[in-house]
């Protein structure tokens, strides 16, 4: 096992989470917040529990200029391989610059500390080398997760493709619906002709097996052996009382069984509305 193992998958920054900041006559890099804690969290399991902060403390420091200094010093925690390791850290965030009161100082100091820590081990590591100062590397890394969310984004899409495809009622449907919001946008057309095909074969269903009890001699052999235009089965299909009636009308009349499912699927749900 390499040293580096840890440091090889987290080193990297996504550009879109990260903000040049120009203060003074300086310029820096910074790093989402959230963003690092995600990382961590894929490496470590959740924030407080694989990762995180222990035995916080700080010392209130005046300074010679009047400021207030609020001196951290903290424990960062972390398991790895089922092995809890530790380091310590810290900060220093003023709590009183100027005369003006930093209500945020002690978010800033864990947000400070937490960077600190992770970056001791790897994480975002081509920011703290100095990488982000060189643009063609910027611009490659960039490249590089852009193509990454591409192909993640891909991946699962034929994933979501398959699960509407082997849905089997719209209960099913519905669920797969509800599980993936992100692609209800961009798979609406799947969705829509899946639903259609799922109502076709649920009717399709219903009257196949009242087909089967069609003979020369029952009620409905008897009330619909009679030829008929299109246009008299659907004025039947508008008149009919239930589900069993349509049934017996899609069975009655297999030439025109294609061209009826429309109108016998709308009178099934007017019917069970």
């Amino acid at each position: 096992m390499s040293n580096l193992n840890l440091w090889n998958k987290v080193e990297k920054t996504n550009p879109k989470y990260t903000k040049n900041i120009k203060f003074g006559g300086r310029s820096f890099t910074t790093i989402d917040a959230q963003y690092q804690i995600k990382n961590a969290t894929e490496q470590f399991g959740s924030y407080g529990k694989g990762f995180g902060l222990c035995e916080v403390n700080y010392d209130i420091i005046p300074t010679n200029a009047g400021d207030i200094l609020a001196a951290y010093k903290a424990t960062f925690f972390y398991v790895e391989d089922g092995k809890r390791y530790e380091f310590p850290i810290s900060t220093g965030i003023f709590i009183e610059k100027k005369g003006r009161t930093d209500e945020d100082f002690s978010k800033k100091a864990e947000t400070d500390m937490l960077t600190k820590a992770l970056s001791k081990l790897g994480f975002n590591a081509d920011i703290f080398m100095g990488r982000f100062d060189d643009k063609k590397y910027v611009d490659a890394i960039n490249q590089q997760f852009v193509q990454e969310e591409k192909d993640k984004l891909k991946a699962s899409k034929k994933v979501v493709i398959d699960a509407i495809a082997k849905a089997t009622d719209l209960k099913q449907l519905k669920e797969v619906y509800n599980k993936y919001p992100s692609f209800k946008v961009s798979l609406k057309e799947a969705y829509a002709k899946r639903t259609k095909q799922l109502k076709e074969d649920a009717t399709k269903k219903v009257f196949n097996e009242v087909r089967k009890e069609i003979t020369p001699d029952s009620e409905g052999g008897k009330k619909y052996k009679a030829s008929a235009s299109l246009e008299e089965v659907e004025a039947m299909i508008a008149g009919a009382k239930d589900v069993k009636e349509l049934a017996v009308i899609h069975a009655s009349y297999p030439n025109y069984k294609d061209d009826i499912l429309a109108a016998l699927g709308a009178k099934k749900n007017a019917l069970s509305a």
